[in-house]
């Protein structure tokens, strides 16, 4: 096919002729094609669009690459449209990048490939044995690679079980890993690979599904990073679980007790480690409650308290962790939904702010409301404490003793009668408060007494009286003498009062005949 059929039409005459390829060597200078003429009346970006044509004949082709740069040659060689003549030119390229890419070619022909397994570029012998068409003899003759990334790419390759067995004894360590990883093992491959001289080929064979004695084996090896690979598998034999259970490194112990925590027999082998850790994932996972029992008397704290978290812990275990030196344990002991009320009621004595609180709250979820006789000094108590304390307290009579308490907080005053239809007791004991804002609060109440607003009338405090102006129960002849009180305040809403009740009584006053 011409050129002229794709559309190159010449632009310009010939300036020179056509350079010589650096790719071909006749004896003799070969006579110009048409195909040559033509190329010679095209400049570079032309050249360069008909490559990246996909119709371009791969005659064109063929011309292009006899004088283009390595990039242009590059794409011709990955062309669609290139032949088997045309990729065999280009296997040919002085430049690696251009075999590179005939050796990386799916449609390369078997012979080609052949000729390029041994290039002497690496990056071209990695391309042929990674090329999925490259047949097995040709890889299985690349095993003797000088250069590690050939081989390495050899391991996942087609190739015969003797050239697995050859890469499994190769002389990089992590191509003999790989082989462990990415190749089926037959008994006497895994047998070898599992005494490996390398920790890391070792360490590739223990996350294997091998025979349970390898696995024990590998278990109980000095490096731990082997051990902790069999340690972390959760499909792990118990006898590698065990052997791991006594090595030496406290990390190996620690992922055994992690993972295998759980069962007995690892319990039995680690409730008494040396490593605090290790101890922990046991008092958390064991499922025997007789190994966490005997863990009672720890002497780390984190021990403890992951036994005061166990939901099935025993009672009688859990009275022993109540009086625990860490704060923490005790805390988590009186969260415990199995903590006995009794040792809830005792831990609002405590001195600690946080149990006291914690203790308030189980006992307000589970709907005991306890008289806390523990809280009656009142000067030493906090004020979330005397809080609790005055909404949780039923005894009128001890209530109208703490509000004439001086050092009662004004805000546990007003919750004491912020309460529901609070005892007279309460609101006479109020009434003589220092605080205005109480004894004003007393004043306000709807249920006050008409003697204690009679006594509230002549307060010294102006809030007080205009409380009491504004009460609705206040008599008549206590709101006319508010009425000329001094303050404004109190002397507007005195008679807003009495002119309210005037107009309430003469909508009540039953209707007469209207005089004419």
């Amino acid at each position: 096919m011409a050129l002229s059929e794709t559309g190159g039409l010449p632009t310009s005459a010939p300036t020179s002729a056509p350079p010589s390829s650096p790719t071909d060597s006749p004896a003799t200078e070969a006579s110009p094609t048409p195909d040559d003429i033509l190329l010679a009346l095209l400049d570079e970006r032309q050249i360069a669009q008909l490559v990246r044509t996909s119709t371009t004949p791969p005659e064109t082709l063929a011309g292009i690459l006899r004088t283009a740069d390595t990039h242009l040659r590059m794409t011709i060689a990955a062309h669609p449209n290139a032949d088997a003549d045309l990729i065999s030119r280009a296997a040919r390229d002085p430049q690696c990048d251009v075999r590179g890419v005939v050796a990386g070619r799916e449609d390369t022909p078997i012979p080609v490939l052949s000729s390029l397994r041994s290039d002497r570029s690496k990056y071209v012998r990695i391309a042929v044995a990674e090329n999925p068409h490259t047949s097995r003899s040709d890889l299985d003759s690349m095993v003797d690679d000088p250069e590690a990334a050939v081989r390495r790419r050899l391991v996942t390759a087609d190739v015969s079980r003797s050239t697995v067995d050859r890469l499994s004894r190769d002389r990089v360590a992590h191509i003999r890993a790989l082989v462990v990883t990415c190749r089926d093992l037959d008994p006497v491959l895994a047998e070898r690979l599992a005494s490996d001289r390398d920790h890391t080929v070792r360490a590739a064979a223990a996350a294997r599904r091998l025979r349970p004695d390898l696995l024990v084996r590998l278990a109980g090896d000095p490096h731990p990073d082997v051990a902790r690979t069999v340690a972390g598998h959760s499909w792990a034999p118990l006898d590698a679980v065990l052997e791991a259970a006594g090595h030496p490194s406290e990390d190996v112990r620690l992922v055994a007790a992690t993972i295998h925590g759980h069962r007995d027999e690892v319990g039995e082998a680690l409730w008494a480690d040396p490593d605090r850790r290790v101890r922990h994932c046991v008092a958390r996972s064991a499922r025997s409650e007789a190994i966490a029992t005997r863990m009672v008397g720890d002497d780390a704290p984190m021990v403890r308290l992951a036994l005061a978290r166990r939901p099935g812990f025993p009672e009688e275990h859990l009275l022993t962790l109540a009086r625990d030196r860490s704060v923490s344990v005790v805390e988590a002991v009186l969260a415990h939904p199995r903590c006995p009320t009794r040792v809830l009621l005792d831990g609002l004595s405590s001195n600690r702010r946080s149990i006291r609180w914690t203790c308030r709250e189980r006992l307000r979820e589970r709907g005991v409301m306890a008289d806390p006789t523990t809280l009656l000094d009142r000067r030493s108590a906090s004020l979330a404490d005397l809080l609790w304390w005055a909404d949780t307290v039923v005894d009128h009579a001890r209530l109208a003793e703490a509000m004439s308490d001086p050092h009662l907080p004004q805000a546990v005053a007003l919750a004491i009668l912020g309460r529901p239809e609070p005892d007279e007791r309460i609101l006479l004991a109020a009434m003589f408060s220092e605080r205005p804002a109480v004894r004003c609060r007393v004043a306000s109440i709807a249920s006050a007494p008409e003697r204690i607003l009679r006594t509230l009338a002549g307060d010294p405090a102006t809030t007080v009286r205009a409380a009491v102006a504004d009460h609705t129960t206040t008599t008549d002849t206590v709101l006319r003498r508010l009425a000329r009180d001094p303050q404004t305040t109190v002397r507007a809403a005195a008679r807003a009062n009495l002119a309210a009740r005037r107009a309430a009584a003469r909508w009540r006053r039953p209707l007469g005949r209207h005089p004419h």
